[in-house]
């Protein structure tokens, strides 16, 4: 019985799992009485869609607003070309480029490369040229993963903040004019430490729509308050109709331009509320079919976000980039 489970779907019922057991029985059964007893099957129900909560039909207006275009990545293991979108694997550099060392002058391995020629086009954002997301592979006192770690016993609001932007132990590149005519001006020195992302991989892009998240500091922007003080108001049935929302908005892919963001905590951005900030880059903790991972700790979310006026200008120089898990 214990092989049959491990072979058979588990919309199959206890009594379908009798009959297979008793299949050769059946069989000669049959043969002597053509009058055989039904087995009822049971089957999955399908999935019920997500739908736009009831209570907050008085804000759905505000809600269709708030649509932003995105473009939708998904992962496929694959060796990739010097220009291609990917994670990981080798990084196109012109020649007379540097390549990117931390704080301490220790090499920065690729995340990830973006190239704008194969998205969708999205307001602001470039239509061409090839986006860099380096960061640091080895763990220090300070910093993971690229990422600076807050003090546990005194935290300061901007000191945090500057230290999102500062680019100590990340990177992020842009080469408006690369194309395939370009050299290889520089060799990656061989990787040491590892990243959340499992293996080389090609990042394919889609357009796609979605709506403010719960965890998007946008989010007061669209009702008027944040998460927190808004599904109050529904008394009792708040923590449904959150549950309701966060299901109607959920966006899974492994990485998205543009949009929402979503975190596993809290977006580093409500601690500037005023700036006009946007996504520029998430990745998401995802296992694809062919065995591509993102793994950011506790199944978490990675994330770079950049200044308007910064995009528009082609200045990436002032990124906040800080990932978080459960």
């Amino acid at each position: 019985m214990h092989i049959l489970r491990n072979l058979i779907p588990a919309s199959v019922t206890f009594a379908a799992l009798i009959c297979i057991g008793l299949v050769t029985a059946c069989s000669k059964k049959e043969a002597q009485d053509d009058s055989l007893v039904e087995i009822e099957v049971e089957q999955d129900e399908p999935a019920v869609p997500a739908t736009f909560p009831v209570e907050m039909s008085e804000f759905r207006a505000a809600f269709e607003d708030s649509a932003l275009r995105f473009a939708s990545g998904t992962a496929s293991a694959a060796e990739t070309g010097l220009l291609q979108s990917k994670l990981l694997g080798t990084p196109y550099f012109p020649v007379g480029a540097s390549y990117p060392l931390d704080l301490n002058g220790e090499p920065l391995q690729l995340l990830a490369q973006i190239n704008f020629a194969e998205l969708p086009m999205l307001p602001d954002f470039p239509t061409r040229g090839v986006l860099q997301f380096f960061v640091s592979p080895v763990e220090t006192g300070d910093q993971v993963w690229g990422m600076r770690m807050g003090d546990d016993e005194y935290f300061d609001e901007d000191e945090y903040l500057r230290d999102l932007q500062a680019g100590e132990y990340f990177r992020v590149l842009y080469y408006p004019d690369a194309d395939s005519g370009d050299p290889q001006g520089v060799v990656p020195p061989v990787a040491i430490g590892f990243l959340p992302v499992n293996q080389e991989a090609r990042l394919e892009f889609g357009e796609d729509t979605g709506y403010v998240t719960l965890t998007d500091f946008r989010f007061e922007r669209v009702f008027g308050s944040d998460p927190y003080d808004f599904f109050e108001q529904f008394g009792q049935a708040g923590d449904l109709v959150w549950e309701q929302y966060e299901d109607f908005v959920g966006q899974h892919s492994v990485a998205r331009v543009g949009g929402y963001a979503d975190f596993a905590q809290e977006d580093p951005r409500v601690l500037a509320p005023d700036e006009d900030w946007l996504l520029l880059l998430q990745l998401d903790s995802y296992t694809t079919d062919d065995g591509v991972e993102v793994l950011w700790g506790d199944a978490g979310v990675g994330s770079f976000h950049i200044r308007r006026e910064d995009l528009r200008a082609q200045d990436f120089s002032r990124v906040l980039y800080s990932w978080d898990s459960h």
